[in-house]
């Protein structure tokens, strides 16, 4: 940057500029021939450009001060205003064209709105038009605008740019906010276009209202002018600064700033733009509020600019000098403000002036067949003749001059400047990106960050050294406004909880185990078949395991498909087991109290481990089949979790809650499948229930599993219709659906084991050895009285049962004693005695499916007395031995003794007590 002047110095170097200047003009007039030009600015409008006119003078100036450039000519101009209107340019045009003198070229007219209609018809003229504040898009058109020319680069640029930007942040969603003017509309265009490559979703708000037309509606009657609330964070605002200026007061009366919003703008915009002062129309947000609402606000500036402000140039001056020219006048001047395109236009001037000293030379070096083909001017009417003479109807001299437009290339005050051959425009291969940066409350400045290169494919964003995420964005890069998709799992406290209650249930069934394998011998665990006790704790142990499996919180598809199959396996086959366990118990002892005879055959414990492993077998085969069809497999489905849609993070983007359901969509087939499954458990259970029913009246201590096995029938029952209710209706609640699904797995794998393992566990610390397994209350008392009456006592079984099962048995026993011979001895009483040992031969035996495998009945009688009675008082005690596979008991063969047995006939009939 070149070295501040002091006002001394600077009114010094004026002073002597100017006199030198007027002392070359004055000797240039003398011989030289005015050529003129026309100068179309932008005094008013939304785009106020009159700044340009202190830096056209400039490059006159130089031009004029450099004796090699149009030696024998002095380029003037003359000034029109185009308002930054299509009507008023055209009408300034018309007023050039139709009036003295000739005007070579045109530079203009200020925007783009106003250059569009001149820069379609000036060939009609002859005339080339050269712009220096004009970015449109459309202006590449060459069919249209078949002589015209930029130094201003095309917005088209500025698209590349904009998605470097873009892409560089990560942005997936875009609200580009349009202002109806063909500059802006062709800018969406071609951005909706270029982010296509990335899948951005660009969305756009079109503003009815013309800046500068005197008509149309204000910006901000647009209902939806931001869109929903959240569903957009970035935004462009495509449109001249004074409808900038009140959308951004609207936007800050909505709270729409960064960190939670990220805005784009253009680069051209005036330095303070957004004031009152500049505007001249006041709006219900001051200054100071737009300024902190611009805080890391983003600019995209396709505004040229030399790399080195000391470098000289080819135009007698460097950047800085010019800058420090162009200031000076800016200062001392109270009709014009700063422009950001006064490097452009003085470029512009120089780049007028060097093709037209070209082609000059052309006249003075080249014949006219040499000129006409290195211009390809050839098929062209009119004549070659001096720039003086040059009229609006000689197509050759102005297509001549076109050529030589296209053909400069120099180093200008704003960097190389070089036409594109295709349609006019300044080649670009960077674009600077800016920022603005809030110093203090009332204080805004523009920051250089980075640079977009369009050179490489795709185009990409460089910081400048020194910057980077943390001093564009120090509070985080603002979103774009996409909803986020969570994915969720089950609620940590649920997890931590069932886990824990699955984990002390391993361990519970563990000494289950250790406590059925050591204490298996001992009476009151044989009494429940420990055999079949290793199925109960088998598939307890499968459904704690499943607990863990189902809820494994992963968010991985397929650790999440694995998930779902493999614990429904291991809940099916875990309940099947356990609960087909019971079930077969339940069998055996409705096979013995349903029509109790001693001639019934006996159920092992192998026939009851093939129908537990048939149960299961049925239920394993069902699961294959579901695993093999594709159609009947778990439809894994990414769903919306009904329980909690959305959130909210840290800058208040929506978060869309989804969870993996293992039986999701909208297919049919595996919901049917999973039916029949559910189907063959609720068959199982009506079978068990009715067995209860069945048997409800069988109170033997000794079958101690009896009551237990019908409280789990019951309870089974109703985990049942909680797994269904839950599986069925309750899947796209995630964590209730677990609450209730897990949890009734838990509570049915957890009552297995206490109910049938709890009960043995005290009754075997009460009585180790089970000597007092059978209490007073299992005593069946029979008295026959004299009147043939007899009165049956005891709570062994019910009442009919009892009294049945006891007379045959009375009946067998009186057999017994008629065949064998008994002997007596005589007391001092005269009393009768003798010993009788009886060993009955016959099966007795009485199984009961959950408490005794096969049990024995031996009824002992001794010391028989004869006291004369009629009858006998008979009282047997029931004692029943496990028979089983192995056991030491002789399955054929039940001992039978007399024991404190009196008999005494009585004719009475039968009651029950």
């Amino acid at each position: 940057m070149a070295e501040k002047l002091s006002s001394v110095e600077r009114w010094t170097r004026s002073v002597f500029r100017v006199y030198a200047v007027v002392l070359i003009v004055c000797w240039r007039e003398a011989s030289a021939t005015d050529l003129y030009f026309s100068f179309i600015t932008s005094n008013s409008g939304p785009f106020a450009s009159g700044g340009s006119i202190p830096a056209l003078d400039i490059a006159l100036e130089q031009i004029t001060a450099n004796g090699s450039i149009l030696p024998n000519y002095t380029l003037k101009y003359t000034l029109r205003d185009s308002q930054c209107n299509r009507i008023q340019s055209l009408d300034v045009f018309f007023q050039e064209v139709l009036s003295d003198p000739v005007k070579v070229a045109i530079l203009g007219c200020g925007c783009s709105v106003a250059t569009g209609p001149v820069a379609e018809i000036s060939h009609q003229w002859n005339i080339s038009h050269i712009s220096y504040a004009s970015s449109a898009t459309g202006f590449a058109d060459r069919d249209r605008f078949r002589n015209f020319f930029r130094t201003h680069p095309s917005d088209g640029n500025s698209v590349p740019a904009v998605r470097s930007l873009i892409e560089f942040y990560g942005w997936k969603r875009l609200l580009v906010m349009t202002q109806m003017e063909n500059l802006f509309t062709e800018f969406y265009d071609s951005l909706v276009e270029e982010l296509q490559t990335l899948n951005v979703t660009v969305e756009e708000r079109r503003f009815s209202g013309l800046s500068g037309s005197g008509g149309g509606s204000d910006v901000l009657e647009t209902n939806d002018l931001f869109g929903q609330e959240g569903d957009y964070r970035v935004f462009f605002l495509n449109m001249y600064s004074d409808q900038a200026r009140k959308v951004i007061c609207e936007a800050y009366s909505r709270n729409l700033l960064y960190p939670r919003y990220a805005w784009i703008a253009y680069g051209w915009y005036h330095d303070d733009w957004w004031t009152t002062a500049f505007s001249g129309n006041p709006l219900k947000c001051s200054d100071s509020e737009l300024a902190s609402f611009l805080d890391r606000v983003i600019e995209v500036q396709n505004i040229p600019a030399a790399e080195d402000d000391s470098t000289p140039t080819d135009t007698g001056l460097s950047a800085g000098q010019f800058n420090d020219r162009y200031t000076e006048v800016i200062d001392a001047s109270i009709k014009f403000s700063f422009t950001p395109v006064a490097t452009l236009t003085y470029d512009a001037v120089w780049a007028l002036a060097l093709a037209l000293n070209k082609t000059e030379e052309m006249m003075d070096t080249l014949n006219e067949t040499e000129i006409l083909e290195r211009t390809g001017c050839d098929d062209t009417t009119g004549a070659l003749v001096p720039l003086s003479e040059f009229e609006y109807s000689n197509a050759l001299m102005g297509c001549v001059i076109r050529w030589n437009i296209q053909e400069t290339k120099f180093l200008g005050v704003s960097g190389p400047v070089e036409f594109g051959a295709d349609d006019g425009s300044r080649v670009q291969n960077t674009i600077r990106v800016l920022q603005y940066r809030l110093v203090d409350t009332n204080t805004i400045e523009r920051q250089f960050f980075g640079i977009s290169n369009l050179s490489t494919n795709p185009p990409s964003l460089s910081y400048l050294q020194g910057e980077g995420n943390e001093t564009t964005f120090p509070e985080g890069i603002p979103p774009d406004g996409t909803p986020l998709n969570a994915t969720v799992t089950y609620h940590l406290g649920l997890v931590v909880i069932y886990d824990i209650l699955a984990t002390l249930g391993i361990i519970f069934a563990v000494v289950c185990l250790a406590f059925n394998i050591i204490f298996r011998n001992r009476k009151v665990v044989r009494l429940t078949s420990p055999n079949l006790n290793y199925f109960i704790i088998a598939g307890s142990l499968f459904t704690f395991v499943c607990v863990y499996i189902r809820l494994l919180p992963s968010t991985n598809e397929d650790v999440n498909r694995i998930r779902c199959r493999l614990s429904g396996w291991l809940a099916t086959i875990g309940y099947m087991l356990a609960y087909g366990t019971i079930l077969s118990k339940f069998l055996r002892v409705y096979h013995i109290f349903h029509n109790p005879t001693t001639r019934k055959k006996t159920i092992t414990d192998m026939h009851l481990m093939f129908v537990i492993l048939l149960i299961t077998a049925v239920g394993v085969l069902m699961l294959i089949v579901g695993a093999a069809v594709p159609q009947l497999q778990p439809n894994l489905a990414f769903e919306e979790n009904s329980e909690n849609l959305r959130d909210e993070d840290e800058f208040g983007v929506r978060i869309n809650n989804f969870h993996w359901r293992c039986y999701g969509g909208s297919d049919n087939a595996p919901f049917i499948w999973l039916a029949l499954i559910f189907a063959y458990l609720a068959i199982l259970q009506i079978v068990g229930l009715v067995l209860a029913l069945q048997t409800r009246k069988v109170k033997i201590k000794a079958l101690n599993d009896a009551k237990v096995i019908a409280a789990l029938i019951y309870i089974t029952s109703i985990v049942l219709v909680i797994l269904a209710v839950s599986t069925f209706a309750l899947g796209e609640y995630i964590n209730v659906n677990e609450v209730l699904f897990t949890g009734s797995l838990l509570v049915a794998a957890i009552m297995f084991l206490v109910l049938i393992f709890v009960p043995k566990m005290y009754r075997l610390y009460r009585d180790p050895l089970g000597e007092n397994i059978f209490s007073k209350n299992d005593h069946s008392t029979i008295e026959i009285g004299k009147s043939g009456s007899i009165t049956v006592r005891g709570s062994g079984f019910g009442d009919n049962t009892r009294i049945k099962l006891l007379m045959k048995r009375v009946e067998e026993l009186e057999k017994e004693l008629q065949k064998h011979n008994i002997s007596y001895e005589c007391d001092e009483n005269g009393t009768a005695q003798s010993e009788v040992a009886i060993e009955n031969h016959h099966e007795a035996r009485l199984s009961t499916g959950s408490d005794a495998d096969e049990t024995t009945a031996s009824p002992r009688y001794s010391t028989v007395h004869q006291n004369g009675s009629v009858g006998w008082n008979v009282t047997i005690e029931n004692q029943y031995e496990e028979v089983s596979a192995g056991n030491d008991t002789d399955e054929n063969t039940s001992s039978a003794r007399l024991s404190n047995s009196t008999l005494v006939r009585d004719t009475s009939p039968v009651t029950a007590v």
